[in-house]
């Protein structure tokens, strides 16, 4: 998942203007949902020149989330490590691909669009 458009109001992480974030772990998800959430997920953060300026290690904290896009519970919990070490994440994303095909043969692929704050 890409993260574009960063803004910080932290000094600290001031260069900080997109970020690939990465997720190894699993959860069961249906269409309206996702549990049982466990793993991690990293972020590379790049500055306006695409040079990596750090990375943070992100820990979901959601057992269980209802949500129209499953893929939300990869936006909750807290950075365990690194760049914003200590922060909260939440965030939510909205399907930009077809989803209607979950019910009947469910997707390989999710395409979204949202928002991520990390907040201290």
């Amino acid at each position: 998942m890409a993260f574009t458009d960063c803004a910080a109001h932290d000094s600290s992480v001031a260069r900080v203007r997109s970020g690939l974030f990465t997720f190894r772990g699993s959860a069961q998800a249906v269409c309206t949902g996702a549990q049982a959430v466990a793993g991690r997920g990293r972020v590379t953060w790049y500055d306006a020149g695409g040079r990596t300026v750090g990375s943070s290690t992100l820990q979901p904290s959601l057992h269980h989330i209802t949500s129209y896009n499953p893929g939300d519970a990869l936006l909750g919990g807290t950075v365990a490590r690194g760049t914003l070490a200590g922060a909260r994440v939440s965030g939510s994303a909205t399907p930009t691909s077809d989803v209607s095909g979950c019910v009947l043969g469910g997707l390989r692929t999710l395409h979204g669009r949202g928002t991520v704050a990390f907040l201290r």
